[in-house]
């Protein structure tokens, strides 16, 4: 269903990523060969293998009509605007772990939810797991 979508866009951008794994390939070479010539895609997982197999790491290439951009860099080519987006997404997780209390603000529970689990690196002096045994788990 998904490579039937895709064949009508004019422009993709990817960002599907997995910490620790290479990326996981959603548009396929069939996909490409059946979008219109001139379209884009922009694979932003191109450092990890990217979510399309055409692409290729720190180019822009046109692969069956269609322009793959696999700039490994994003964050260096427009740094005031990684700068802002990485505030906000600081902001948004650190509200995530909020909540109201006795007028103020206090951090919820962190066992409480499995983003918040997950990102608990330490916990009473302890370190909880490192990121190889998480890429072990997960079968990377």
């Amino acid at each position: 269903m998904l490579q039937e979508e895709l064949k009508k866009a004019d422009i993709i951008v990817s960002t599907a990523l997995i910490p620790c794994m290479p990326a996981p390939v959603l548009i396929t070479e069939d996909a490409v060969k059946g979008m219109h010539e001139g379209a884009v895609i922009v694979d932003m997982a191109a450092a990890s293998g990217g979510n399309c197999p055409l692409t290729e790491a720190d180019k822009i290439v046109v692969k069956h009509g269609v322009i793959l951009c696999g700039f490994t860099n994003f964050p260096a080519l427009m740094p005031s605007d990684a700068s802002n987006f990485f505030a906000r997404n600081a902001m948004n997780f650190l509200m995530q772990m909020l909540e109201q209390a006795d007028g103020g603000l206090r951090f919820k529970d962190f066992f409480a939810d499995e983003i918040s689990s997950m990102t608990l690196i330490t916990h009473q002096g302890k370190v909880r797991f490192e990121t190889t045994k998480m890429a072990r788990k997960k079968g990377g």
